[in-house]
């Protein structure tokens, strides 16, 4: 699998096409891909937390 991701957070606030909370995720590999779209009311360390969780799921369900 190969992993390319970006990372970009925003101050408090944000704009309709992109809200602060708005993260997402992809994975990608030589059969499949798969984006998720998140978007989570909270504080920064909350949305952070979210996202790392929620992309260490989407590595689990593929390995399994």
């Amino acid at each position: 699998m190969r992993n390319r991701h970006h990372r970009h957070c925003q101050p408090a606030s944000g704009t309709e096409e992109k809200p602060v909370g708005l993260v997402y995720i992809a994975l990608a590999d030589d059969t499949q891909t798969t984006v998720r779209k998140l978007i989570s009311p909270g504080d920064r360390q909350f949305i952070r937390t979210l996202a790392v969780n929620s992309a260490l799921d989407l590595v689990r369900r593929r390995i399994s």
